[in-house]
Order: C-alpha cells, then sequence, then structure tokens
C-alpha cells in the first residue's frame, strides 16, 4: 500500500472545470486518492498546482515537485518525457463570423485579424507566434488574458478570435456559441507529456501515478514504447 505524500504539478493552463476536458476525470481520481474506484492507493496524498510552463519546470528542475502534465517541454535534456494525450490546436471564432464556414482558407487569410492570447509564457501563445512567424504572417494581438475560459468568452463576444485546444471546446460546440475555422495545416498536432526529473528516481507513489495517467489515456502495451530519449 503507498502511503506517501507527492508533488504533482498540471500545467494544463486552463484553470475552470469546463476546460480541463479529458484530463479533469483523472486529476479528480487522483486528488482524491489515485483511483478512488477501486482503493488500490488509499493513503496516497496529492497537491495539485496550475501554472504556467515556466514556473512548473522551474519547479520540477528545482525538485519542488515529482510530476509535471505539460504542453511545450524545454531543457529536455535534463527530464524524463513521456507523452500521453494528444493535444490538437484549433482556430476558433464567433459562428457569424464572415470566414465561418468557409472552405479551406490559407494561414494568410488570418493576417488581419486580431487574435485573443494567452499570457508570455504559455505554451499555445508560444506555438501560435511560431506558427505565424513560419508562415510569414503578422499576428495580430488585441487581448491577452489569463486563462482557456477567458478566452472562450472574448471570442463568443466577438473581440477576436483565438488558437486553443479542441479537447476544451466540447461544450461551446455543442451549444453552437464558437465555430471551428478550416484553416489549412489546422488542427496543429501537440502533446500533453507527463514530465519529471530525470536524474531523480520517482518514488513508488509518484510511479505508480505516472502510470494511471498514462494507461488512463493510453492502450496497454503502449506506456513504455513512448518515452523520448
Amino acid at each position: 500500500m503507498l502511503g506517501q505524500n507527492i508533488e504533482v504539478i498540471a500545467i494544463w493552463v486552463q484553470r475552470s472545470k469546463a476546460v480541463f476536458g479529458p484530463l479533469l476525470p483523472v486529476v479528480a481520481m487522483v486528488i482524491v486518492g489515485a483511483d478512488h474506484a477501486d482503493q488500490r492507493y488509499p493513503r496516497l496524498t496529492v497537491k495539485l498546482e496550475v501554472c504556467n510552463r515556466f514556473a512548473v519546470q522551474q519547479k520540477i528542475l528545482s525538485g519542488q515537485a515529482d510530476l509535471a502534465v505539460m504542453g511545450v517541454v524545454e531543457g529536455k535534456e535534463l527530464l524524463r518525457v513521456i507523452p500521453f494525450l494528444s493535444n490538437a490546436l484549433v482556430v476558433v471564432a464567433p459562428p457569424s463570423h464572415p470566414l465561418a464556414g468557409r472552405a479551406a482558407l490559407p494561414l494568410a487569410a488570418l493576417g488581419q485579424e486580431e487574435f485573443v492570447v494567452r499570457e508570455q509564457g504559455s505554451g499555445t501563445r508560444r506555438d501560435m507566434e511560431e506558427l505565424f512567424r513560419a508562415a510569414g504572417v503578422t499576428l495580430r494581438i488585441g487581448l491577452e488574458l489569463g486563462s482557456t475560459g477567458a478566452i472562450k468568452e472574448a471570442v463568443a463576444a466577438g473581440l477576436g478570435l483565438a488558437i486553443i485546444p479542441l479537447q476544451s471546446l466540447e461544450l461551446e460546440q455543442a451549444d453552437g456559441v464558437l465555430a471551428l475555422l478550416n484553416i489549412t495545416g489546422f488542427p496543429v498536432q501537440r502533446d500533453w507529456n507527463v514530465v519529471s526529473l530525470r536524474n531523480r528516481p520517482l518514488s513508488p507513489a509518484a510511479e505508480a501515478l505516472s502510470r494511471h495517467l498514462r494507461s488512463y489515456y493510453r492502450p496497454e502495451g503502449e506506456i513504455d514504447d513512448c518515452m523520448i530519449p
């Protein structure tokens, strides 16, 4: 039986229940006792924190946290990085936007549009900037907000377009509040990763949680094959 405390940093950059998407069930399970359904680890205590990638990576490197769930990971030579969940980025607009419902459009079609973006340090923000830079298109930032939930509300209100994880849009798509734009090259496929310090062996409790996260989203047999050297 595992009775250790472990520190877990979840860098799923959204902060509301609706935006946690597929990670929320597993986050809830580890908080109440790591797979509470079958009581395998009833004494496991987890501290869960949400912050941007710079802060979370520093906590891992300094040994303040055992595990992280991250999108963009830098300095991989010091880290053990295991992808476990696809993160598809899409372009969204209010349904009334002139580009909504159009056939495949080049990224250049967004050059005159204003975007609602995350703060500096967000992995999604970095991906956006790199995509626009590579295409030679100017990224026009009209509004900067601190959560994907706030960004979705701003887009629905007509304050700009956004690039956000598809997994965060289930409710908005069902309600017809936001529309996905058909932009060539999208969805952009990224991964969510379980991250830990390479030269620091995980405790039995942290290893159990890591395997739980990975097995929750990948079929048995794929868990150990996706390690990034």
